[in-house]
């Protein structure tokens, strides 16, 4: 689950998550605290939808895609309770120094290219 043996090596990913209808927006705070566990604080919300329901996040984390997914669907010990609930969807990604590009959402991009 993390992408080096002794835990050092660390990734950039783009985690996008939309919560259901039925999910209360209050849901959030949780969702935001797994995202800075994961992490170790070091992310930047940059993105979310008019209504609330769908937000962006950079992180750099220690853990492959897969396991940061895990993680948010409560699916490993790390998190007892998972912050998404059923109809949640989460999308993870791997982005590097080179194969990235933005235009708008300065304060996210300028956040991440000092990572």
């Amino acid at each position: 689950m993390y992408l080096s043996e002794d835990n050092e090596e660390t990734a950039k990913y783009v985690i996008t998550i939309k919560i259901s209808d039925e999910t209360p927006l209050t849901n959030w705070r949780e969702i935001k605290k797994a995202i800075e566990k994961i992490s170790d604080e070091r992310c930047k919300q940059f993105m979310t939808s008019s209504d609330g329901r769908c937000a962006a996040f950079f992180v750099v984390s220690n853990l492959v895609a897969r396991g940061i997914r895990s993680v948010l669907n409560g699916d490993t010990g790390m998190i007892r309770l998972s912050p998404l609930l059923a109809g949640d969807s989460i999308f993870v990604a791997e982005i590097d120094d080179e194969n990235w590009t933005a235009m708008g959402f300065s304060t996210g991009w300028s956040w991440l290219q000092h990572q």
